[in-house]
């Protein structure tokens, strides 16, 4: 994403947004060297969608094999 430091340093349609701050997409800027403000997308007014992608799985489940397709080997990153 786009480093900015004000709204017009964006392109049309996308607003400076510091991502440093809670923000709706829950994102954070993994490059120190910036300031974490970067152009994105209006906000949603709310969360879109479920917020537990990354949550831990329901007692007893199990994920199925890995398949890495005709002739792959799952096993080799």
């Amino acid at each position: 994403m786009r480093s900015c430091a004000k709204g017009s340093d964006c392109r049309g349609g996308y607003q400076c947004v510091d991502m440093a701050q809670r923000n709706p997409w829950g994102a954070l800027v993994v490059d120190p060297g910036t300031s974490g403000k970067v152009c994105a997308l209006e906000p949603p007014a709310e969360a879109v969608g479920e917020s537990n992608v990354c949550s831990l799985a329901a007692p007893g489940f199990s994920a199925p094999p890995l398949d890495a397709g005709p002739g792959g080997d799952a096993s080799t990153p």
